[in-house]
C-alpha cells in the first residue's frame, strides 16, 4: 500500500525510461554525425559527444535499476546492462577520460591511478597516452568507426542499435516492475521489428505502452509533452 507522502514522489523508473529514450536519440544522431564526419578534427569532436550519450543511456538504465523493488525486473534489466556493457566495453572510462581531461591527459584519472597500483613502473606520460581517446577504423572501406581508449575498443557502427535497444529492455522490466511480466526475448523481438523506435513507444493491440503517469502533460521528470507519443 502507497502513502500519501509516496504518491507526490516522482516515479523513478519512468523517469529513467524518459531519458534514456532522450540520450538514445542522441546516441543515434550522433553516430550518423561521426560517420558524415571528415578528418580526425571532426571525427573526434563528434565522438566525444557520442560517449556522453551512451554514458548517459546507461546512467538512465541504472537509475530504473535503483528504482525497482521486484526481483524479477531488477534480475531481467540486470542482465540487459551487462549485455549493453558486452556490446560497448568501456563507455564509463572513456566517457570518464573525455570529461575529465584535464587528469587524464596528466596521466592521473581515477582508472590511471588504479593502473598505477598494479604496475609502479607505468609513467604518468605512458598513461597518458594509453588512455588518449583515439579514432579509427575497423576496415579498409572506412565503413566502420571505433574509438580506443586504455583496454577498450568501442564500435561506433554497434552504438546507435545498442542503446535503443536498452531503452526496450528498459520498458520491458518497467512492464514486470508493474505487474504485467514482460521479458526480455519480448523486448528484443518488438525491437528488431521497429528498430525506428522503442518499444514502449509502439500500439500493438493492448494499446499505448507509455507509463500511464506520462500519458498527457508534464512527465515526472518536468519533461513537458504535448501527447503520449513524446516521453
Amino acid at each position: 500500500m502507497h502513502s500519501v507522502t509516496d504518491a507526490l514522489k516522482p516515479n523513478g523508473t519512468n523517469s529513467a525510461l524518459a531519458h534514456a529514450w532522450l540520450w538514445a536519440n542522441a546516441v543515434r544522431l550522433q553516430a550518423a554525425r561521426v560517420l558524415a564526419a571528415e578528418g580526425d578534427l571532426t571525427h573526434l569532436p563528434e565522438a566525444f559527444m557520442l560517449l556522453v550519450a551512451l554514458r548517459d543511456v546507461r546512467r538512465a538504465a541504472k537509475m530504473a535499476l535503483s528504482s525497482m523493488q521486484v526481483p524479477a525486473a531488477k534480475d531481467q534489466l540486470s542482465e540487459a546492462l551487462a549485455d549493453f556493457d558486452r556490446a560497448l566495453p568501456g563507455i564509463v572510462e572513456a566517457r570518464d577520460a573525455v570529461e575529465h581531461f584535464d587528469e587524464y591527459s596528466l596521466g592521473v584519472g581515477r582508472a590511471q591511478r588504479s593502473r598505477m597500483k598494479t604496475d609502479p613502473h607505468l609513467s604518468q606520460y605512458q598513461l597518458a597516452e594509453e588512455y588518449a581517446v583515439r579514432f579509427g577504423w575497423a576496415d579498409a572501406e572506412q565503413l566502420h568507426p571505433h574509438l580506443a581508449v586504455g583496454p577498450h575498443t568501442i564500435a561506433i557502427s554497434a552504438a546507435a542499435d545498442a542503446a535503443s535497444l536498452l531503452v526496450d529492455e528498459i520498458w520491458a522490466a518497467a512492464k514486470t516492475e508493474e505487474g504485467t511480466p514482460t521479458s526480455r526475448a519480448a523486448a528484443r523481438a518488438i525491437h528488431h521489428a521497429q528498430k525506428s523506435e522503442p518499444a514502449w513507444r509502439q500500439r500493438q493491440q493492448e494499446g499505448s505502452r507509455q507509463p500511464a503517469d506520462q500519458a498527457q502533460g508534464t512527465t515526472d521528470d518536468g519533461i513537458h509533452a504535448e501527447s503520449a507519443d513524446v516521453p
